[in-house]
């Protein structure tokens, strides 16, 4: 039986969790990307996970229009942890402290990426920061269920896909529910991670990982790197630009098939709140300039999100902005990226030769863009242009990106 047309599956496992017998599990394709695998001898035929797996429905998400704000934690050091302005860490605190549960994307003990719970302040930092591979949901939903129906708060966070899983496993609105998605780049495969640390980090460093950041904010936000810690060694640094890993993920080698289709690609999200980097913030006054040290882009799309952020905003600076400037730099607020033309030869090289072979050949250190640099250069300036020029240079970009 399949639930649904396999390219349109995200692996939100929400069919799993909607099983009556246990029939499905989690498997991986050859990429290493999560599928369901359905165990004939315990399926009933019952249909549960057909109707409830997103892909066979519409986007379900808000039809509100979405309030938006540029913000910053006032905690300078919550801030430097976080992959942005540190947002997730206020509302995962605020959860927390009222005794609720907070799910999200952690490192287990072999690095493998997973969906977790915790319940405490002092394990926040395993969901803290960005996680640039496909996440194991596992049997998360039907524990979010649980806590849910035991009356405690929880938060969810995660892709719109999967925020999507969970609001379709669960069929109705919880009060205690808080839903955060992530403007989401697209999910990379999990098995090319597992290589890239195996075959050239550990290889090269011939030392246990103790701990990775995708998004270390050396030499500074907007052009972060790859840092993984070790037990006995100095850490290993790569920029966005070299990074093996970073390469394959930003340039659209590893992503997943269906995230170049993605219904979920615009303003009309699936969760209360969205976070993202703000990426393309322009910088009004000097005081809120963008210093390079992380900037949250929040999209409040409901009543419930909007209350969430009316109690926790005295600990941020905040600035209302446009839905043009927020997707001005998050195209994924719009459409997806593409798949990189080279992707399928990637991989045939990938299989066929190894993973020297394939990194040699397609994920080589690339250049800085030289004109994105000047974007940045005049949107974190903006506050000392005129505004007659600063909206013709608004359009000219426009018209750029179109083009």
């Amino acid at each position: 039986m399949e639930i649904c047309n396999r390219y349109d599956c995200t692996g939100c496992m929400a069919c799993l969790n909607a099983c009556p017998t246990n029939a499905i599990s989690v498997s991986a394709d050859k990429k290493g990307f999560y599928y369901p695998l359905i165990d004939n001898e315990k399926c009933i035929n019952c249909n549960k996970c057909k109707n409830t797996c997103p892909a066979n429905k519409g986007a379900i998400a808000s039809d509100k229009k979405p309030q938006v704000f540029a913000c910053w934690q006032k905690n300078t050091e919550i801030r430097r942890e976080s992959s942005s302005g540190g947002f997730f860490s206020a509302v995962a605190e605020y959860v927390l402290q009222l005794g609720g549960s907070v799910f999200g994307a952690a490192f287990n003990d072999s690095f493998v990426v997973e969906h977790n719970e915790i319940t405490s302040v002092s394990e926040l930092s395993r969901l803290r920061g960005s996680k640039y591979v496909q996440s194991n949901i596992k049997d998360i939903f039907s524990v979010v269920k649980k806590r849910l129906d035991d009356g405690k708060y929880v938060l969810f966070s995660g892709t719109p896909c999967q925020v999507a899983g969970l609001n379709a496993f669960l069929g109705k609105s919880y009060e205690k529910l808080i839903t955060l998605d992530i403007v989401c780049h697209g999910v990379p495969s999990p098995k090319f991670f597992a290589d890239y640390l195996e075959k050239e980090i550990k290889q090269k460093n011939s030392s246990n990982i103790t701990n990775i950041r995708f998004r270390y904010k050396k030499p500074s936000w907007t052009k972060f790197s790859m840092k993984i810690d070790f037990s006995d060694r100095p850490s290993y640094i790569g920029s966005k630009f070299s990074d093996t890993y970073l390469v394959a993920f930003l340039y659209d080698f590893i992503t997943r098939d269906c995230c170049h289709n993605c219904k979920y690609t615009s303003v009309n999200r699936t969760g209360d709140i969205t976070i993202a980097d703000f990426w393309g913030y322009v910088s009004q006054t000097r005081k809120n300039r963008n210093t390079e040290d992380g900037i949250s882009l929040l999209l409040l799309n409901t009543d419930k999100g909007k209350e969430i952020f009316d109690r926790l905003k005295d600990s941020f600076v905040y600035i209302e902005k446009d839905i043009s400037e927020a997707k001005s730099g998050n195209r994924c607020l719009s459409s997806p990226y593409n798949k990189n033309p080279k992707s399928d030869e990637f991989w045939n090289t990938y299989f066929e030769k190894g993973y020297e072979d394939a990194k040699n050949k397609y994920l080589y250190p690339r250049k800085p863009n030289k004109k994105h640099d000047l974007s940045v250069a005049v949107d974190n300036h903006s506050y000392l242009i005129p505004k007659m020029l600063r909206k013709a240079y608004d359009k000219f970009k426009t018209k750029s990106k179109e083009g």
